[in-house]
């Protein structure tokens, strides 16, 4: 850092140490010109080509490694300014406010996530709306059966009605013009009574029809309406749920996980061990939403059926982070922000190149942990390899240079779906 804050005076030294020297020069060259003058007539110069090409206030040859050197030492150090610009100091207030607008995204994009929420709710109302209309349309069945169980039974009594006119007729035929018997009369009572029923009948069945049909029209005419409103939810949600698939897609989550990292790492390097009040607050609100993201990450991998295995480690005894359990992997990585919060920002460090799952190559640096513990399990000095984020909520790797010190057991029944054992402790088995 104290580069960064000298390096204007720095560049400005070379330059007037170049300037200097040109004056210096130009000096030398105009006395060796006056010597010539006064010297022999014969010596047709008194320097080479390349002296008098080189005898100008700026020469080209003195001015030029110096310039260079300078415009490099300049181009290094931006940089490397560029590189730790994410780590820079930062202030509680800006901490604050910077923390402030992760929560809003959080709360937009992880934690409820509108767009998925009202996606599902759409499409469990949907859902519902259907259900519920299945169910109307077998009560409308129902009560069409009975309507026409009605009509059967209507039907069969007019058939009545109609044998016994019939009847009444033949026996009014042969009675002719002596007064009617008993009989008749009861039976014509009779008739009359059944008519005044199926009368009634018909006029309770034709209300019964009319409630049907007004009941289905209602029905149908409210079903239309509210599937309308339903498929339009649905498809504003699908919308708002493909955003945020597009969102992920374009690896923005990774980005506000890099960035959740960066602002710890910032509060880390800003405060040092003077973290209290409301220092502490913001160190805390930033680890508490970097565990979130990670437990989240967590979680959806469990809820995959090839899901990837992540744990929670503590690596130098005090920076927490998720990691995936990669038994192809032959170390450990972390990631850059780890690194930094670790204070293991070496850049000398041996280079190397990797290949993660996919075949992406990604280039990295080699580094030595001071601890890595999962579930209790801690081996110190443990070789990794600083990464850039590949992941929200996943911090990085766990190889086998931990790995080898252990046998592990894997079970996604459990949480965590990983057990580790020292070999040879007997520790083995469910």
């Amino acid at each position: 850092m104290i580069l960064y804050a000298l390096w204007p005076y720095i560049v400005a030294a070379i330059v007037q140490y170049a300037v200097a020297q040109e004056f210096s020069n130009a000096h030398h060259h105009s006395n060796r010109r006056r010597r010539c003058r006064r010297g022999s007539r014969q010596v047709p110069s008194c320097s080479s080509a390349e002296e008098r090409d080189n005898s100008g206030i700026f020469s080209k040859r003195s001015i030029f490694v110096p310039l260079v050197a300078a415009l490099w030492l300049s181009c290094v150090v931006a940089l490397d300014l560029c590189a730790v610009e994410e780590f820079a100091p930062i202030s509680v207030s800006e901490a604050q406010s910077e923390l402030r607008q992760m929560e809003q995204v959080m709360e937009a994009r992880f934690r409820h996530m509108p767009g998925r929420d009202a996606f599902e709710a759409a499409s469990g109302a949907i859902s519902n709306f259907n259900a519920s209309c299945q169910a109307k349309g077998r009560a409308f069945e129902d009560w069409r059966t009975k309507l026409d169980n009605e009509l059967r039974a209507i039907r069969r009594q007019e058939e009545e009605v109609k044998t016994m006119d019939a009847g009444l007729k033949a026996a009014a035929a042969r009675q002719g013009d002596r007064p009617a018997p008993e009989a008749y009369n009861a039976r014509m009572r009779q008739r009359n009574q059944l008519v005044e029923r199926l009368n009634a009948r018909n006029r309770a069945y034709k209300m019964a029809v009319e409630s049907y049909n007004g009941a289905i029209q209602k029905f149908n005419s409210e079903s239309e309406s509210q599937r309308g409103k339903l498929e339009g939810a649905a498809e504003a949600a699908a919308g708002r749920a493909n955003e945020q698939q597009r969102w992920v897609m374009s690896r923005s989550d990774v980005d506000f996980y890099r960035r959740a990292n960066a602002l710890t790492a910032r509060l880390l390097r800003s405060f040092g061990g003077a973290v209290a009040g409301k220092r502490l607050e913001c160190v805390n609100a930033a680890a508490s939403l970097r565990r979130e993201l990670g437990e989240l990450a967590a979680r959806q991998e469990r809820q995959r059926s090839n899901g990837l295995v992540i744990v929670q480690a503590l690596l130098g005894g005090r920076v927490s982070c998720h990691m995936i359990v990669d038994t192809g992997a032959s170390t450990v990585t972390i990631s850059s922000s780890i690194a930094s919060m670790l204070g293991l920002t070496n850049r000398s460090a041996e280079k190397v190149e990797i290949t993660l799952a996919g075949g992406l190559v990604i280039k990295g640096h080699m580094v030595t942990l001071p601890t890595v513990n999962v579930e209790g399990q801690e081996v110190a000095g443990v070789d990794a390899i600083v990464i850039p984020e590949t992941s929200c909520g996943v911090d990085g790797l766990l190889g086998h240079s931990y790995l080898d010190h252990f046998s592990y057991q894997f079970d996604k029944s459990r949480n965590p779906p990983v057990r580790f054992w020292r070999k040879g402790s007997g520790g083995g088995g469910p």
